[in-house]
């Protein structure tokens, strides 16, 4: 396999995995962002009701 080709191999490779990584982190993130929204809500309510 000449140079070129591994680089290639390698690029397309670390693409894949970036790409399945970011899906898994945008999935953690959506799930995190919404924890932490009905977390503000609670505070604000708890905030009101003071």
């Amino acid at each position: 396999m000449s140079m070129k080709g591994r680089m290639r191999m390698e690029v397309i490779t670390m693409t894949l995995m970036m790409m399945t990584t970011m899906m898994k982190l945008s999935h953690i993130l959506t799930s995190m962002t919404m924890t932490t929204m009905m977390m503000m809500a609670k505070v604000k309510y708890t905030v009101v009701l003071m």
